[in-house]
């Protein structure tokens, strides 16, 4: 089962990772435009360069372990594992922490009173604001 659900995760990470640095060429073919995106581009490059390498050597270990039975075969395929999982939480880190700037979180209360950057609104049972 793990075997199978791993494996959809690879197709499913690297497809995301694919397609993600594919539309960002599309929609900037000059490239990035300001130093937060190229650095932004860099990483996500880097991690799925990562995610790539990670998974022909998953690839090669599992064969070796299946086909040859080499010694520790079995241990670097799982550090090829653990190696696809962290490059695909560092790609989408990067969505999070570099090309977004910091966002505020708005909590609205039970009663109608919204807090925004220090202002408060009052909204009525009808949706309508003060």
């Amino acid at each position: 089962m793990h075997e199978k659900i791993f494996i959809t995760f690879m197709i499913t990470s690297l497809t995301y990772m694919l397609v993600s640095l594919r539309l960002l060429r599309i929609l900037q073919p000059d490239g990035p435009t300001n130093e937060q995106e190229r650095r932004s581009l860099r990483y996500k490059n880097a991690f799925f360069a990562l995610s790539i390498v990670s998974t022909i050597g998953l690839i090669v270990f599992f064969l070796k372990h299946r086909l040859l039975c080499h010694d520790l075969a079995f241990s670097w395929f799982a550090f090829c594992e653990y190696l696809i999982a962290i490059s695909n939480m560092g790609f989408h880190c990067t969505t999070t922490l570099i090309d977004f700037p910091p966002l505020e979180l708005v909590v609205k209360s039970v009663d109608g009173h919204l807090t925004v950057n220090n202002e408060e609104n009052v909204t009525t049972k009808d949706g309508k604001s003060d």
